[in-house]
């Protein structure tokens, strides 16, 4: 009992990363606040949750900061592509509605699908540009691969990221929870656990 509550115990040893989460969840939502840094601040994220999930010391500042500026550009252009598709897979559901019934059926069908790409790519592609260095088209084309390679472990990854989102869809009390969690801890939760996946997939390309 008396190890349980030493300062190298396992309770302060998750106090400690608890408070870690806390800190890098809020890091990682301030700076997307000006949307067009959401690639950056994602990739800055990842970088630390996959150094935390191999055990590995990470100063949650420090790390965060040089892997955001390290990686700024080329995590902002992968982050507009993947608006840009995103919006118009929106767009194009959305117009479906007036469609005829058939026609209808097959947009929506062929904009899920692509959706369910986009999602597994974007899994990968963050987490690669804060482990690896190479061409933007490169990044895409291994996380296309490795989505397709990996899939039971895309299934996980995407039960993750977009799972929680689904649920919260079911009443306003579970999304107001939902987007509670998410304020606090629930971003870097979710990188965090994503990562033990994600440090296992990259061991195939090192």
């Amino acid at each position: 009992m008396s190890n349980l509550f030493s300062i190298e115990g396992k309770l302060f040893q998750f106090l400690g990363r608890l408070a870690d989460l806390i800190i890098l969840n809020f890091l990682c939502l301030i700076c997307c606040v000006p949307i067009i840094t959401i690639g950056a601040s994602v990739t800055a994220l990842c970088s630390v949750t996959l150094k935390m999930a191999k055990n590995e010391e990470a100063y949650i500042f420090r790390s965060f900061f040089k892997s955001f500026k390290m990686n700024f550009k080329q995590s902002t252009i992968a982050w507009c592509l993947i608006a840009f598709v995103g919006i118009i897979l929106h767009f194009d559901f959305t117009i479906s509605a007036q469609l005829p019934l058939a026609i209808r059926k097959l947009v929506q069908g062929v904009s899920l699908f692509t959706f369910f790409i986009l999602a597994s790519i974007t899994n990968y592609i963050f987490p690669l540009i804060a482990s690896f260095e190479n061409k933007t088209h490169f990044m895409f084309k291994n996380a296309f691969l490795l989505s397709l390679g990996r899939f039971p472990t895309t299934l996980l990854l995407l039960l993750f990221t977009i799972g929680p989102s689904i649920l919260m869809t079911e009443s306003p009390h579970i999304f107001l929870l939902g987007i509670t969690f998410y304020l606090f801890i629930g971003v870097s939760t979710t990188a965090f656990m994503s990562s033990y996946l994600i440090n296992r997939v990259f061991k195939i390309l090192k």
